[in-house]
């Protein structure tokens, strides 16, 4: 949304075949802000191929990052298409 941090988007693309059949994919992702200095984000993306390894369709995720002012704290977890649960967690800071 203009002017603001909140956001949607969609993503498409094509990867191809390069040895496994990679498939098409395709993301919905978003942004919003759940108060003046934390933002919540979250995907889901669905692809069609299929590759070694691969158990599911579907990868999701979500992250929240807390604005500390010259630094961020930030994390997110995420189940990808071998369903593993990753998750990390860090600060970035801007100079």
């Amino acid at each position: 949304m203009p002017g603001t941090d909140n956001g949607v988007g969609l993503n498409f693309l094509d990867n191809g075949d390069v040895g496994d059949d990679l498939g098409k994919t395709i993301v919905l992702y978003g942004d919003y802000v759940v108060a003046p200095q934390t933002t919540l984000s979250a995907y889901i993306a669905n692809n069609d191929g299929d590759w070694a390894g691969k158990e599911t369709d579907n990868a999701f995720g979500i992250g929240a990052k807390y604005d500390m002012g010259g630094a961020y704290l930030a994390g997110s977890i995420e189940r990808g298409y071998e369903e593993e649960v990753r998750g990390d967690l860090g600060v970035r800071f801007n100079f």
